[in-house]
């Protein structure tokens, strides 16, 4: 069985190797680490290997985990569903939420924020644009609005760019081998149009993918962690 360690390096090499095949340097993307699952032990084993994004999908989770990790310099993301009353109790302990879609969740954030008296707080907008897919995501036409509505009224917001979570048969056919889904594409050409053109898309099974189309950010979780166990 492999170590933490070992997978981590793994990782860093299927990153490093997508990024030399495509012309791009691997500095240029990001790695979040999902311990969603995972304890604050194996956490801290990942953060002695030098790595500080982690990213989490459940607000209590996170907000437990931060405040044993508070020691650390671990940058926490959330990667999960907004929920309205989970906001204030997040903010004060997250560094940047990656799946906004809604504008009072917006509004929400921002009021924390202000509270908080902090600025330049990073955000994705999560999109979907594949029709046959019914999961979370807005349409292309319904992010750019919203895109316009965090940049002129959500000032304390630092709109980075979209998100986006395909479906598993997409992602299937992304860990071919040299094969890049149309819609890995049309996301990386749409998240120009957004912020500052970040994109986080890619996981475990299909990062070679998300990199060669342009990816900025790659969640990885199994392929770091080992399969996950939920806590009863």
């Amino acid at each position: 069985m492999l170590t933490t360690k070992e997978r981590f390096e793994g990782v860093q090499a299927r990153i490093l190797a997508a990024a030399k095949e495509c012309g791009r340097s691997p500095m240029d993307v990001d790695l979040v680490a999902v311990s969603k699952f995972k304890t604050v032990d194996e956490i801290l084993v990942l953060h002695g290997l030098g790595h500080k994004i982690f990213g989490e999908n459940y607000v209590d989770e996170l907000v437990e985990k931060a405040k044993a990790l508070a020691h650390t310099s671990i940058h926490w993301a959330f990667i999960g569903q907004l929920q309205s009353n989970k906001i204030a109790k997040m903010v004060p302990w997250v560094h940047e939420i990656q799946t906004l879609i809604l504008e009072r969740h917006a509004e929400r954030i921002s009021k924390c924020l202000e509270e908080q008296n902090r600025d330049h707080f990073p955000v994705y907008v999560q999109v979907n644009l594949d029709p046959l897919d019914p999961r979370q995501g807005l349409r292309a036409d319904e992010a750019l609005a919203f895109s316009k509505k965090i940049l002129s009224q959500y000032p304390r917001l630092s709109l980075q760019g979209i998100m986006s979570i395909p479906t598993e048969s997409v992602s299937e056919a992304a860990s071919r081998p040299g094969h890049v889904p149309e819609l890995f594409l049309e996301l990386a050409e749409f998240a120009k149009k957004i912020g500052h053109g970040k994109l986080s898309l890619g996981m475990s099974q299909d990062l070679e993918a998300a990199v060669a189309a342009g990816s900025t950010c790659i969640r990885v979780g199994t392929a770091i962690f080992g399969e996950r166990i939920r806590n009863s």
